[in-house]
């Protein structure tokens, strides 16, 4: 008997057990639940919304108002040699509707290449201003200041147009009510990604003709859209320029739509490393735009407009957070039942494959659909995570560095760079 009582465990260490096994399994049902209904909200029930918006209340285009008889177009270059040529040559073939005429701006922002000499000797005559290194927002703010048109063209360096682009983009700009035109951005050759950039952008494509269709679109692209001159303030260095110009539109209470047909093409993404290094920089500097901006987040100002915003540029960028707490939650309930237990293995596994695809890029397996988008979802979310930190610790992006990628001739762009930081 003595030594059976002395084998026993004491009631009061099972019921503490007890407890903290009920307990352990409470926390993780709630982060399950949390993140799914984060993840719901985010991915699903902004679009289901809108689409509802849509239904019930759309906001067609008008029409009316003349074009004015300039444009300009910007192109701010770093090093931008191998692509800036078909560039100018997209723009010198451009037909523009009538009565329209085209002032080019190219703002080269230190360049130790040829682009300046390119540009300067291209037959399209863009006015070349030959900058000391000081960063984008520096060579954009210099080339507005030169811009003599009443609507204002940006596009990238690498981004490629069709003879149509901007007669199609500068369309929406009969509406006196419209202030900002986005247009859309293509990949080339997406069977060439190794990420799933071009998946992502068919998402958001599907997204933007959402917002547009109810009011604005959140914001632009760099890759091609306008805006009307007057509209346009002078660009901080530490945001995302196409975001703080294209947002300072609804801030002054005209619409950004969206023009799908307007299309800039790309190639597609470098290596992981520098997509990685890409979309840190420009998740950092959009948060730092939003923190800018942070008078678009109300309701009451700006309507359904703020909470789309609220979704797409603020939730969307945390959602590293109950996607964490989730998969937390999930190890915690795996004993509760063999289906969980098989659930939280197989998304370890799942995610141990998709580091395996962006280690071997080249490999089958990075070419792998489901592999290359899951890999892409988790690399964005941790892009985040380093983004908020870097928010956190006030570092500044403002500089870029391009970096090529191994195939000679493919160009690059700067929102393709790795920028160099500061701290303030």
């Amino acid at each position: 008997m003595g030594g059976r009582t002395r084998g026993r465990v004491p009631r009061g260490t099972i019921r503490t057990m007890r407890y903290r096994a009920k307990m352990s399994e409470r926390l993780g049902l709630a982060a399950v639940v949390f993140a799914g209904l984060t993840a719901a909200a985010c991915y699903v029930g902004l679009p289901a919304a809108l689409t509802v918006g849509r239904r019930l209340g759309a906001r067609p285009i008008g029409g009316g108002r003349p074009l004015p008889p300039v444009i300009s177009v910007v192109i701010a270059a770093h090093n931008e040699q191998a692509d800036l040529p078909a560039k100018l040559t997209d723009l010198q073939h451009q037909e523009l509707p009538a009565g329209v005429e085209m002032q080019v701006i190219v703002a080269s922002d230190g360049s130790s290449d040829e682009t300046v000499a390119l540009a300067s000797d291209h037959p399209l005559g863009p006015v070349v201003l030959d900058l000391p290194r000081g960063g984008k927002a520096q060579a954009l703010n210099a080339a507005l200041a030169l811009a003599k048109g009443d609507i204002v063209v940006f596009s990238d360096a690498n981004s490629r147009l069709g003879p149509e682009a901007l007669d199609v983009l500068l369309g929406p700009f009969a509406d006196p009510d419209v202030g900002g035109v986005a247009g859309r951005q293509r990949y080339g050759d997406p069977s060439q990604a190794i990420t799933g950039e071009s998946e992502y952008w068919a998402y958001e494509d599907q997204l933007k003709i959402l917002e547009s269709s109810v009011g604005s679109v959140v914001s632009a692209t760099g890759a091609l859209y306008a805006v009307r001159r007057h509209l346009i303030e002078e660009v901080p260095p530490d945001v995302t320029d196409d975001f703080f110009i294209s947002t300072g539109v609804v801030a002054a209470g005209r619409r950004l739509v969206y023009e799908p047909r307007a299309v800039a093409w790309e190639d597609p993404s470098g290596s992981p490393a520098s997509e990685y290094r890409r979309k840190v920089r420009i998740i950092t500097r959009g948060l730092t735009g939003v923190r800018r901006r942070r008078g678009l987040l109300n309701p009451i100002r700006h309507g359904h407009y703020a909470l789309v915003l609220l979704m797409h540029k603020v939730l969307r960028r945390l959602m590293f957070v109950p996607l964490s707490a989730g998969a937390v939650g999930m190890f915690l309930l795996r004993n509760v039942h063999p289906l969980v237990r098989l659930a939280t293995w197989s998304g370890l596994a799942a995610g141990a494959l998709a580091g395996l695809a962006v280690r071997f890029p080249e490999s089958a397996l990075a070419r792998f659909k489901p592999i290359r988008l899951l890999s892409h979802f988790i690399m964005v979310n941790v892009a985040a995570a380093h983004a908020v930190l870097n928010v956190a610790r006030s570092r500044e992006f403002s500089v870029w560095d391009p970096e090529r990628p191994d195939e000679p001739g493919t160009g690059s762009h700067p929102d393709r760079a790795s920028s160099t930081a500061s701290s303030t």
